[in-house]
């Protein structure tokens, strides 16, 4: 399957990779550069992953936080009538869906 973001087996390919580069006698400042870019790129993709989990609690706090608020105000204000405010809870379900199932769908915990 393949999905967005990091492979789990990246950090496992890249010290196979540099322990490959030792076996075939690579020069030891090539073996050191690659050390170090390895793991800053292994860094720069925790901080990423870690980031957008947070941004997606983010979004689903606020998403839920709007929803409580539109229920409040439609139980306070409202003056749909039966049928107008089905209509009106049932868009502001999908709606709140769509949003929620996107936060889960885009990597986020």
């Amino acid at each position: 399957m393949v999905s967005p973001g990091c492979c789990p087996f990246l950090f496992l390919l890249n010290v196979l990779g540099l322990e490959l580069a030792r076996l075939a006698d690579f020069p030891a400042e090539i073996i050191k550069e690659a050390t170090r870019v390895s793991n800053l790129l292994t860094e720069r993709e925790e901080a990423k992953r870690k980031a957008s989990a947070g941004s997606q609690i983010t979004i689903r706090r606020k998403t839920l936080l709007n929803l409580s608020t539109q229920l409040t105000q439609i139980h306070a204000i409202s003056t749909l009538s039966d049928d107008d405010l089905a209509r009106y809870l049932l868009r502001l379900q999908n709606d709140v869906g769509a949003e929620l199932a996107m936060s889960f769908a885009t990597g986020g915990q």
